[in-house]
């Protein structure tokens, strides 16, 4: 059963206060589901963009996503959230505590992110797919492709595999 918008709103906001206190596979889960359910609403795009930002880029988390929804492919997810365009009315609509978002350069920015994720999602291993990409120190990885290649050909990488209910892994060597 889908989450109402309300619900939506409510882990939003946990997942920000969780995310503040450390707990970043808390808003990393809410970032999966708001992917899989592709941004519908013009907040929904300011929320993935600001994950992509603030969290961990896009293409990492279209690439966990397929975990979570084994019909996706990272291919076929960024297809059908890069289909998100939002006019600036739209935008205006929205209740912002600052300045409002101009539609032009979230518009740019949107772009340059899904260049950005298809490019990591081709350098990331088919045997890997839906797993958290992170660190060796299990910090989540937030290079760019060439920095992702680098850092996979000196096993600086390594990748984790969620579940239902799970949470972020104490690692132990």
């Amino acid at each position: 059963m889908a989450a109402t918008p309300y619900q939506c709103g409510i882990l939003k906001t946990l997942a920000v206060q969780r995310k503040q206190d450390g707990e970043s596979y808390v808003a990393g889960g809410v970032a999966l589901n708001q992917l899989l359910s592709a941004p519908r609403q013009s907040r929904d795009w300011i929320d993935v963009l600001t994950c992509d930002q603030g969290l961990q880029p896009l293409g990492y988390l279209a690439w966990a996503a397929c975990g979570k929804d084994p019909g996706y492919n990272p291919v076929s997810l960024l297809a059908e959230i890069s289909r998100a365009h939002y006019s600036q009315a739209e935008l205006d609509a929205l209740d912002f505590a600052g300045s409002r978002p101009d539609a032009v350069l979230l518009g740019s920015r949107w772009h340059e992110v899904l260049r950005n994720a298809r490019a990591v999602c081709r350098q990331l291993p088919a045997e890997e797919l839906g797993k958290c990409v992170t660190t060796r120190d299990h910090e989540l990885f937030r290079g760019s492709a060439a920095e992702l290649a680098e850092a996979a050909a000196n096993r600086r990488i390594a990748f984790h595999e969620g579940r239902l209910g799970g949470s972020w892994p104490v690692f132990r060597d």
